[in-house]
């Protein structure tokens, strides 16, 4: 069923006893996460690559609809249960996008057990606050506010979503592991406010990396070779 066993592929390191757990965004497949999975790989870490719900080759949802990680993240608590069943001892949960909405609901809803293993967060142009998200689509497209105020809120009745519940910089202090935030300047998806006022609210905790000029998830294509060296040494100081 739904959220009750992994779904996806994992790239496993004999013995290795930290896994990466790399979560892509809406709209696009798992194959997302191999821009990264050779760097971590060669640091030693098993890389599970999962999908989920209303993913192609994955269940669909009971009522076939996106959630925006309101309910997708029980998906990824059971690739962590998968994980841990099979040696993982520690974990990095990476987000993409509307991935990055998934890693922190699992991270503020699943019992505390379940995820005490996690060392470390990276979130790549992560959805922080989906409303701030639709208000930037929406002036894109010359949708007027009020109207695009009154869809939110339809499609969250319709849904079932928990819009508050997702908007992560409502409390800061939710944000507990080391995470390395990798925003693209010339993101014009998702918003960079939410990501920068996190940053701003809890140095202690964030390391803030910017790429000029780079589109939504796009900061590797801008330069592989830095993304590459700032994530192994992210996951190399955990």
């Amino acid at each position: 069923g739904v959220g009750a066993t992994f779904t996806g592929k994992a790239l496993r390191i004999p013995g290795g006893t930290t896994w990466a757990v790399i979560v892509h965004g809406r709209g696009v497949e798992r194959y997302e996460g191999l821009r990264i999975a050779e760097v971590l790989a060669d640091l030693g870490l098993t890389v599970a690559l999962p999908v989920y719900r209303n993913d192609p080759g994955a269940p669909a949802s009971p009522d076939g609809l996106y959630h925006l990680g309101d309910t997708e993240w029980e998906d990824v608590r059971a690739v962590v249960a998968h994980a841990r069943a099979h040696g993982a001892e520690r974990l990095v949960l990476i987000g993409h996008s509307t991935g990055g909405a998934i890693v922190q609901a699992l991270l503020d809803r699943a019992p505390a057990a379940e995820v005490a293993s996690v060392v470390g967060t990276i979130l790549d142009a992560p959805v922080l606050d989906w409303r701030a998200v639709i208000r930037l689509q929406a002036r894109l497209r010359r949708v007027p506010a009020p109207v695009a105020a009154l869809a939110t809120r339809s499609a969250g009745r319709r849904a079932g979503i928990d819009w508050d519940g997702l908007d992560v910089r409502r409390d800061p202090g939710r944000l507990r592991l080391p995470t390395l935030l990798i925003l693209s300047d010339g993101d014009r998806t998702v918003p960079l406010a939410p990501a920068l006022e996190l940053a701003a609210a809890r140095p202690d905790v964030v390391r803030l990396e910017r790429f000029p000029e780079a589109d939504h998830v796009r900061a590797w294509n801008a330069d592989p070779q830095r993304y590459a060296a700032i994530v192994a040494r992210f996951v190399g100081g955990l």
